[in-house]
């Protein structure tokens, strides 16, 4: 449970997700519109779970989340918005945010329900949905190209480019955060990320 003053960044980064979301709403990006509600949703499930606020994630775990948020509102007062980075800043963004959510998400179920779930196999399963939600994503601009003309998969060489180098970044994430967890204690770390859960 986080004190009142971490609460409040916590919630303070949230609003900025929702308002990255709003103008992804405007510049009528659904990938980036999507991701917002799943990180805000990921954010409030445990105070809905628990009914108690303070259990919302941590202000520093959210800000890795939101990062793209929050460049896209430093961004919006200088007139540029995420949509416009460059293809490597679009992408380092898109797959961070993916990992991460995925990677909280998984952490909420093992906290919150009764899945009996390792480490490894924790990791394994944020991976996991990080590339199932890439597949969908592909599959889903293919036909927005298809129905809004636009050009996001220029062919199918240009996606197994995209979804190879993803996997390469999820595979490198999952690494890295495998890595920091053998410092410390994993249940530790699950109870400063999303509380100590509920299961028995």
């Amino acid at each position: 449970m986080r004190n009142r003053a971490g609460t409040m960044v916590s919630l303070l980064i949230v609003a900025i997700v929702v308002f990255g979301t709003i103008l992804a709403m405007i510049e009528l990006n659904p990938f980036w519109v999507a991701m917002g509600i799943w990180a805000t949703l990921t954010a409030f499930l445990p105070v809905i779970l628990t009914h108690n606020i303070r259990n919302i994630l941590p202000w520093w775990l959210l800000a890795l989340v939101a990062s793209p948020f929050i460049l896209s509102l430093i961004g919006y007062f200088f007139n540029y918005h995420i949509s416009r980075l460059t293809f490597a800043g679009s992408w380092i963004a898109e797959i961070g945010c993916i990992f991460m959510v995925s990677l909280v998400t998984m952490l909420i179920i093992r906290a919150y329900s009764q899945v009996r779930m390792n480490q490894t196999f924790t990791i394994s399963s944020a991976f996991l949905l990080y590339m199932g939600v890439l597949g969908i994503y592909g599959i889903l601009d293919f036909y927005g190209d298809i129905l809004f003309g636009t050009d996001n998969v220029p062919s199918n060489a240009d996606y197994m480019i995209f979804l190879t180098a993803s996997t390469i970044g999820g595979v490198v994430l999952s690494m890295l955060f495998s890595y920091y967890l053998r410092t410390i204690s994993f249940e530790e770390f699950q109870a400063t990320m999303v509380g100590k859960g509920v299961r028995i």
